[in-house]
């Protein structure tokens, strides 16, 4: 984490690192008088310790513990090691590591009047213009409102609405897939896009070089670099902010920059776009901002319930200022659909005995004359639990994104000091072998009950995927009901094994994870083949169909 910052800053000789070493401890010394007396790590006045963890280092913590990729291991590794709260601090800052459900959920969930802030990240809010972004919002009443009216339009209740963004989004990929298999990656990610603008806005991006899905990819793979709490020096010390982008080493200023121009581009036109579409009358299905739109003008002629009219006016106050605000909120868990979907496909290669039995299912009850629709989710029981399986064993978010402790706390003896970033370790909890055995092995068959029924009441992996407490994501049933319609479909149609190379020698396949704070399979190759003729035709004609009923 912020040892990736100070590596980059340092020359490899030996002793020039110990110059700059001496260079930084003077800049902290430095820090430290200037801002005044502050230490967060202190007990003093608590009679309580620290909770346990690495030994740190003089002035600079355990900055030079914190692993570069793969951190989420290190943690849970640490977890085993000293407890199921961790303490580290990165220079000044203190960090709790959070590595059980229980204390996952004792913490984050029943205390979270005081465990939903944010911490402030400079280089992602300030340098960005991030700041206003739903997802890192400081917690408080604006916070609140759009809260509000996420979970009115994404919740159990009405995420119906967005059936048609998810039919046309998953039978367009089937199509791209039977083209032009190789490039699975791509199309998934075309597959999201569509998805997200589509039940954002009313807007269809045709291709991968659509100007927002160039854009948005861009974005978002610098924020989940950006977004890791300690990562960078600017963050820790605010005073590196100042620090021009054209100095050698400051990638991180410079990539706050690309990241401020690429938000700058797609700011406005979908906003503007999707309102002219309304006016016109040409918006191929009902939308996020349509039904907010609409919303509003029917509470304002009702008058029949002011506070959801002045939530509503004040979402979209802010949205006539910044009107990209809603759709990188979606676009906040919009990396994280495509990690998953790619996480299905890297799962299928390497269990073909699930892949079987989820196909046996759904031949059972669908048949093969048609696609699977939403309203066979109830009656498919073994895809649902391979949807919750994918969820549990590729972590999209290992870590969750940070919060920050609002007060003071104590937790089984343990101090936990007021200003500390909290991290839930969604991985280590959902790899936790006394919660799901054999962790490491994708294995849905372990979410039935003795009579083979179907019972998330003990091992939901939903409860932990999603985020915890009052920040846990308000569009957990939207990406559900995407990620089993778009599993059950692929399913249906296709059959995936492994690639093999120029001398039929079959290409091993492992489940290994890039970092970040959105963690994708890392590229690997495949086979997907149609599962029959029958089956190539079905989609090509389900294909044909969608077009003409949305007339794209």
């Amino acid at each position: 984490m912020a040892l990736n910052t100070v590596l980059g800053l340092l020359p490899s000789n030996a002793v020039t690192f110990f110059v700059c070493g001496a260079g930084l401890a003077g800049c902290y010394f430095a820090f430290r008088v200037l801002r005044g007396p502050k230490t967060i790590v202190r007990t003093k006045g608590h009679g309580l310790p620290l909770p346990p963890g690495p030994k740190p280092l003089p002035l600079v913590g355990n900055t030079f513990h914190m692993p570069l990729q793969d951190s989420w291991e290190t943690f849970t590794k640490w977890g085993r090691e000293y407890g199921e709260v961790v303490h580290v601090s990165v220079f000044n800052q203190s960090i709790i590591l959070v590595n059980s459900a229980k204390a996952v959920n004792e913490l984050l969930g029943e205390r979270s009047a005081i465990y939903s802030d944010r911490p402030r990240l400079p280089l992602l809010g300030e340098l960005t213009g991030f700041d206003w972004v739903f997802a890192l919002m400081p917690y408080g009443d604006l916070w609140r409102t759009h809260r509000r009216v996420f979970s009115s339009k994404f919740g159990p209740s009405t995420v119906h609405m967005f059936n048609p963004a998810f039919d046309y989004a998953s039978t367009r990929l089937l199509e791209l897939l039977l083209d032009r298999p190789n490039e699975f990656e791509d199309h998934v990610r075309l597959h999201i896009a569509q998805q997200i603008m589509m039940s954002v806005y009313g807007i269809v991006p045709k291709t991968r070089n659509d100007e927002f899905v160039v854009l948005a990819e861009r974005a978002l793979t610098a924020i989940s670099e950006l977004a890791r709490p300690g990562a960078f020096l600017a963050d820790t010390f605010p005073i590196f902010k100042k620090i021009p982008s054209w100095v050698p080493g400051a990638f991180s200023q410079k990539m706050a920059e690309q990241l401020q121009s690429d938000v700058q581009g797609m700011r406005d036109s979908p906003f503007l776009e999707s309102k002219k579409k309304m006016v016109t009358d040409t918006l191929p299905m009902p939308c996020f901002i349509s039904e907010l739109l609409e919303e509003y003008e029917r509470e304002r002629n009702e008058k029949s319930d002011p506070e959801i009219e002045n939530t509503i006016r004040d979402l979209l106050k802010n949205l006539r200022t910044k009107p990209s605000q809603i759709k990188l909120a979606a676009l906040a868990g919009s990396d994280t659909c495509v990690a998953a979907l790619s996480g299905f496909i890297n799962a299928m290669t390497l269990y073909p005995e699930v892949q079987k039995r989820a196909q046996a299912e759904l031949d059972a009850v669908v048949g093969t004359s048609r696609l699977p629709t939403l309203d066979d989710k109830k009656d498919l029981p073994y895809v649902t639990a391979v949807m919750k399986e994918l969820l549990r064993w590729h972590v999209s978010a290992p870590q969750s994104l940070p919060h920050m402790l609002k007060e003071d706390d104590e937790y089984d003896g343990y101090y936990l000091p007021k200003g500390a970033i909290v991290l839930g370790n969604s991985w280590g909890i959902l790899h936790d072998p006394a919660l799901y055995p054999d962790p490491m092995e994708f294995k849905p068959e372990r979410y039935f009950d003795a009579e083979d029924r179907l019972d998330f009441s003990a091992n939901d992996p939903a409860d932990y995927a999603f985020g915890y407490g009052r920040r846990a994501c308000p569009a957990n049933y939207y990406v559900e009901s995407a990620l089993h319609l778009a599993i059950a479909r692929l399913l249906a149609t296709f059959n995936f094994g492994l690639a093999k190379d120029e001398n039929g020698v079959p290409i091993p396949v492992e489940h290994r994870q890039t970092p970040g704070v959105v963690s994708h399979p890392v590229s690997y190759k495949c086979s997907i083949t149609p599962r029959s003729e029958q089956a190539a035709a079905l989609v090509r004609q389900a294909n044909i169909n969608m077009s003409q009923a949305f007339k794209i």
